[in-house]
């Protein structure tokens, strides 16, 4: 199996994804299926359409001119020992939990996650 190799983008590069993203957001848009969800974008000024959600690039733009650069996730334990301050900067990575598909470890065929596979990641990360 291949290793992974994590190439970081300059600003071009970075200028383009956020251009295609615009772009994709606003021709594309995403699928939404909560009611309260839908009235949300509508009110915001989003183009609704049954469940298709399609956002324009003044309206994107926006939200990330005033999301928080800073915030605080709290930990499960409740004394503030598992809090992460998530800031610009460091790089985030969590273990797996969330995927849909993974990289089966012994055939290297992409395949549906298990329970088996959460288990071990959890495991991996502990271990760290």
């Amino acid at each position: 199996m291949e290793r992974m190799i994590l190439r970081a983008w300059d600003e071009t590069d970075c200028a383009r994804g956020h251009a295609a993203a615009l772009e994709i957001l606003a021709r594309v848009g995403v699928e939404v299926r909560h009611e309260s969800g839908l009235a949300f974008f509508r009110k915001a000024g989003a183009r609704v359409e049954h469940t298709r959600v399609r956002l324009p690039a003044e309206l994107v733009e926006q939200a990330l001119a005033t999301t928080p650069r800073a915030f605080r996730l709290r930990g499960r334990d409740g004394d503030g020992a598992l809090d992460l301050d998530v800031r610009d900067g460091p790089v985030y990575f969590g273990s797996g939990s969330d995927c849909l598909y993974v990289l089966d470890p012994h055939t290297g065929e992409r395949r549906r996650a298990l329970l088996a596979d959460v288990q071990a990641g959890a495991g991996q990360a502990q271990q760290l």
